[in-house]
């Protein structure tokens, strides 16, 4: 277990201590106990997001993904494409490669802020 894993079970533990757990402790500080856990748990994916955590929203996304019972042809274990999410449909961005190939979606996050000119 790394630090970040050991400090979001510390927090965790204390999150549901019961000498900690009045209404005032919860109302005050429960809040920031569970900002501080899903920062933490950012930290460990790098803002990453199982796939088994779909996105709750429509829209545009960052996927890492791979071609159905295929390896990556590439030098990195898996493929980035843009996943669009719309009306509980989505859509990914492939390669023409893979084009009509079904793909494992592994993980997503959100896109980045758009870039502003100074």
């Amino acid at each position: 277990m790394n630090d970040i894993e050991k400090a979001i079970d510390d927090l965790e533990d204390l999150k549901d201590c019961e000498s900690l757990s009045s209404n005032y402790f919860k109302e005050i500080h429960g809040k920031n106990l569970e900002l501080a856990i899903s920062a933490l748990e950012k930290q460990l994916t790098n803002g990453w997001i199982p796939a088994s955590t779909p996105p709750e929203e429509d829209g545009t996304y960052i996927v890492a993904w791979l071609p159905l019972g295929c390896k990556s042809l590439c030098e990195y274990p898996h493929y980035y494409g843009l996943f669009t999410l719309s009306d509980g449909k989505f859509e990914v961005d492939v390669p023409e490669a893979f084009k009509g190939n079904k793909i494992i979606i592994l993980a997503w996050q959100s896109l980045p802020e758009s870039y502003k000119a100074n």
